[in-house]
């Protein structure tokens, strides 16, 4: 196994998890060079990473299928210039550099770094490959892969699908994939270097939505506005207030407020603090509109709904 393969997968609370090599003999059988083969058991459900040989370059190849939400930090390979590509379920990207990024089945992301953290969704699989493209931009002479979100052309998901399902007999693996990264980031630049934004200005706005409320519900005791929202998932101020309000018929301050409540009735059952003191650390301002919001979604008082609920 090639020195530089390395991964470390972490949980932004608990730390270091557990990702156990697995033995050769136990490894999936295919026609591509592996040079490690990683199982996890976590959060009710796995995580599987399978490195392959592109000679230039490792390729990575992620699988979560996680119960909870999850933000989980992730380092491999050099920290030079990475592309990532979904392909299975959707996930926010977190670089260490830059914005978060929205990303499902066919959309793809450069970043620097050797490190970042991906946010899943409840009850979610993902899949994705990473690798450094360093290697291939100056041997190939690419010069429009600049950092961002970009959406797969149809060049594109052709060699993506011919990477993920190769061959069921390759002469020299290595050489194989290494010539079909090349087509597929020629083709990308080809398709950036045609329209740089046509992909993004025709994707679902749907997409973007779903992703704005996952930040939301991934990041509860934070308050967004509209526009940091917008920023976070690559999408102007306007499209994203309708694409919210037609996908979760509901404003984006009303699902945030509404997540709020959530957390304040973890807080009532599981502490003893006060309601003010609950109010102000859950974001309300006041106990007033604490109690107001309390009864909008719930239909009770906080402090009914506390003594209703809360095991002695």
């Amino acid at each position: 196994m090639r020195s530089n393969v390395f991964i470390q997968i972490s949980h932004t609370r608990i730390g270091k998890l557990d990702l156990h090599a697995v033995y050769e003999k136990d490894q999936p059988e295919g026609p591509l060079t592996l040079l490690g083969y990683y199982l996890a058991r976590q959060f009710h459900g796995s995580i599987r990473a399978a490195v392959f040989d592109a000679r230039d370059t490792p390729l990575f190849l992620f699988d979560f299928n996680l119960k909870p939400e999850v933000e989980l930090a992730v380092a491999h390979g050099e920290g030079v210039k990475k592309l990532l590509l979904v392909t299975h379920g959707s996930l926010l990207l977190v670089p260490r550099e830059g914005e978060k990024l929205f990303l499902q089945k066919n959309t793809m992301a450069v970043f620097c770094g050797s490190d970042y953290s991906v946010e899943l969704a409840e009850s979610t699989r993902v899949q994705y490959c990473v690798l450094d493209i360093a290697p291939f931009e100056q041997r190939l002479a690419i010069s429009d892969l600049t950092g961002g979100r970009y959406v797969a052309s149809l060049p594109v998901q052709v060699q993506l699908g011919e990477i993920m399902n190769p061959p069921a007999l390759v002469d020299q693996p290595e050489r194989w994939l290494s010539n079909r990264i090349s087509q597929l980031l020629l083709a990308l630049d080809e398709s950036i270097a045609v329209d740089r934004t046509q992909a993004g200005q025709k994707s679902n706005k749907r997409d973007y939505a779903v992703a704005a409320a996952l930040l939301i519900r991934t990041n509860p005791d934070k308050k967004f506005s509209t526009v940091q929202l917008a920023k976070a998932v690559n999408l102007n101020e306007c499209a994203l207030k309708k694409a919210f309000k037609k996908e979760h018929n509901t404003s984006i301050a009303s699902i945030q407020r509404k997540q709020r409540v959530e957390m304040t009735k973890d807080m009532m059952l599981q502490t003893d603090k006060t309601l003010l003191a609950i109010a102000m650390e859950c974001g309300f301002g006041s106990e007033r509109t604490f109690r107001d919001n309390f009864f909008q979604f719930t239909g009770y008082s906080p402090k009914f709904w506390r003594k209703k609920n809360k095991v002695v």
